[in-house]
C-alpha cells in the first residue's frame, strides 16, 4: 500500500521505512555478533549504535527517563513546488 499515491521510488514513507530498516538490521547484526539474543542485550547494543544515512539525520539510541529513544533530532522541511523538492528550513536539533 502506498501512503501518498506516488510510485514507491518517490514515496517519502518508503524512504523512511528503508532508513528504519537499515538501522534495525545494523543493531541486529551487532546483537548477532554477541550471540546473546535476549531483549536486555538488544537494548544494550542498540544504545551503542550510531548510524549516519545520507537521507536522514544521524540516528543514535540511548536511554530516556521512562524508556529509550533512537531519534537524534528533528528538522523542518518545506516543499518547494516550483523546484519540485523539499528544502530544509530548520537544522536538525537534538531532543531535550
Amino acid at each position: 500500500a502506498k501512503a501518498s499515491g506516488l510510485p514507491q521510488a518517490e514515496n517519502n514513507f518508503s524512504l523512511q521505512t528503508y532508513g528504519y530498516a537499515r538501522i534495525f538490521f545494523e543493531v541486529l547484526g551487532k546483537v548477532a555478533a554477541t550471540d546473546d539474543f535476549s531483549y536486555g542485550n538488544f537494548q544494550k547494543v542498540a544504545e551503542t549504535v550510531k548510524v549516519d544515512l545520507d537521507f536522514m539525520p544521524p540516528i543514535a539510541c540511548g536511554p530516556l527517563p521512562d524508556g529509550h529513544s533512537c531519534g537524534n533530532g528533528a528538522g523542518i522541511g518545506q516543499y518547494n513546488l516550483d523546484a519540485n523538492r523539499w528544502d530544509q528550513v530548520r537544522d536538525f536539533k537534538a531532543p531535550k
